[in-house]
């Protein structure tokens, strides 16, 4: 009896996996999609636009740790320059990323698909929009590279989730 229960577990776990498998294929990131919501135990037992929702999530989970992570180099940075440019990817990933993420959340929730994708659109934006501030003279290393591509990853995957809900036209 244990074994059967054992193989029923094991069974469940794949099909999960083929779903997000499958919603990750319309994707242009699928293995980074693949990664991040079969990682997170919430996506267990999610359907298409459970992990379109989960996704969304993701991504404003994440902006919010860029904020607390920028938050805490901008107390540590005492040159001018990159305080400056530091305050600018702040406030984007805080009204941009962060903001537009749960927005974008509440009206895909409310089956409101065009506008939560042009509000998860325009958080890429706003994550692009900080890398670019760091190649502005005066330019400084920009010690958010790496946080913004990955930050743009899960924008994207969230985005291109909620655009298979848009109706084409």
């Amino acid at each position: 009896m244990f074994f059967f229960s054992f193989t029923n577990l094991s069974s469940a776990e794949n099909i999960d996996l083929d779903v997000i498998r499958s919603v990750c294929k319309t994707t242009p990131e699928p293995d980074f999609c693949v990664s991040i919501l079969s990682a997170d135990p919430n996506s267990k037992g999610k359907d298409f636009h459970g992990l379109a929702e989960l996704a969304i999530n993701l991504a404003n989970e994440k902006g919010k740790a860029v904020v607390a992570y920028v938050n805490d180099l901008l107390k540590k940075t005492t040159e001018r320059v990159l305080k400056e440019i530091l305050g600018i990817c702040l406030s984007d990933y805080d009204s941009g990323v962060v903001d537009g993420t749960a927005e974008g959340l509440d009206e895909f929730n409310n089956s409101n698909y065009k506008s939560s994708l042009l509000l998860i659109s325009g958080s890429a934006a706003a994550a692009k929009n900080c890398d670019a501030t760091f190649d502005q003279p005066p330019t400084r290393e920009n010690v958010l590279k790496d946080l913004n591509k990955t930050m743009s990853q899960y924008l994207l995957v969230a985005a291109a989730l909620v655009r298979n809900y848009v109706p084409a036209g």
